[in-house]
């Protein structure tokens, strides 16, 4: 049977199929074939020129605290104060 070249989905799928059984192998110290060494060296070749960063973040050491004042009140505000206004336009007193 001749082989046919996959098409790009397909070749992504099997690629990342490869990638995930080589991680598998790798955590249970089975030995990986030649085929998973070739890859290894591609994506290596893929990260080590920089043909696709990736970044992580990471902590660098200074220790910074965001306080936000007011944020949990002790009291509650009651509405006694004069700041509504009636039918006739005058402050009438709100109590909740």
């Amino acid at each position: 049977m001749p082989k046919v070249e996959l098409k790009f989905r397909e070749w992504e799928r099997e690629v990342t199929q490869k990638l995930l059984f080589m991680q598998l192998k790798e955590k249970d110290k089975k030995d990986l074939t030649e085929d998973d060494y070739d890859l290894k060296f591609i994506m290596y070749k893929i990260w080590r020129g920089g043909d696709y960063p990736l970044y992580k973040t990471v902590i660098d050491g200074t220790d910074e605290t965001a306080v936000q004042q007011g944020l949990f009140m002790t009291e509650v505000p009651t509405f006694t104060e004069k700041s509504h206004t009636g039918e006739d336009g005058t402050d009438v007193e709100y109590t909740p």
